[in-house]
């Protein structure tokens, strides 16, 4: 992440996390383009990582359509209907 605003909102996603008693140390990050294409390939390149993850922070709406589609592609089915 090479910008103020993207460390500003993941400085935000981790405090939320620390106000509810969750561990810091317990994230672990996979970073990507800041694109459809690029988010839609890291999911691809980190399938595994997230067959077993209940929560995943995306910076934007763009990034959040490319992870979807991975997902959905990748026959990874645990995210609400209303995205499939």
């Amino acid at each position: 992440m090479d910008s103020v605003d993207s460390m500003n909102r993941l400085s935000g996603f981790k405090n939320g996390l620390i106000s509810e008693g969750r561990r810091i140390e317990d994230i672990e990050m996979i970073v990507s383009e800041m694109s459809i294409a690029g988010s839609y390939q890291s999911v691809m390149e980190h399938s595994g990582f997230f067959m077993k993850k209940r929560c995943v922070y995306v910076y934007n709406d763009m990034i959040a359509s490319g992870m979807l589609m991975a997902f959905k592609d990748f026959c990874i089915s645990r995210f609400p209907n209303k995205f499939k």
